[in-house]
């Protein structure tokens, strides 16, 4: 796997490098086919995989990564965790309160760091898709 970037000599030119880190959806870890429950980083270069579930009756959607923003100007982008120093942004839908939320997930530790309510459902597959908001 690999990441193209712009390389800081020249704006026109990329550079290849290899991305340690993949995220993807999760169902679960039993081996049985389930709606999605979840994320994980699969780290390319050990195996190891790190989950963040959403919860019980709650049904995940894509995530989109979004990179966090340098600490310092001199930050080596080349470092072997570079993949992992992102957020990951995801939509759920949780069944029992009948209401989806978008979750906001540190990539590095796969711990969610916030959850904003929607006071109504998403349509599962979200993917450009909106709920009209009801007639008054």
């Amino acid at each position: 796997s690999s990441l193209l970037s712009s390389s800081s000599s020249s704006s026109s030119s990329l550079r290849r490098r290899e991305a340690r880190y993949a995220f993807m959806s999760v169902s679960n870890e039993v081996g049985i086919a389930s709606a999605p429950c979840g994320w994980v980083r699969m780290d390319l270069w050990t195996g190891d995989v790190k989950p963040c579930y959403t919860g019980t009756r709650r049904f995940s959607e894509e995530i989109v990564v979004v990179p966090k923003a340098s600490k310092s100007s001199n930050e080596n982008e080349d470092d072997d965790e570079a993949s992992a120093r992102c957020w990951l942004l995801g939509m759920f839908y949780d069944a029992e309160q009948k209401r989806s939320a978008l979750a906001v997930v540190d990539g590095e530790t796969m711990e969610r760091v916030a959850t904003l309510w929607l006071k109504h459902a998403s349509p599962h597959g979200l993917h450009g898709s909106w709920k009209a908001p009801p007639r008054q």
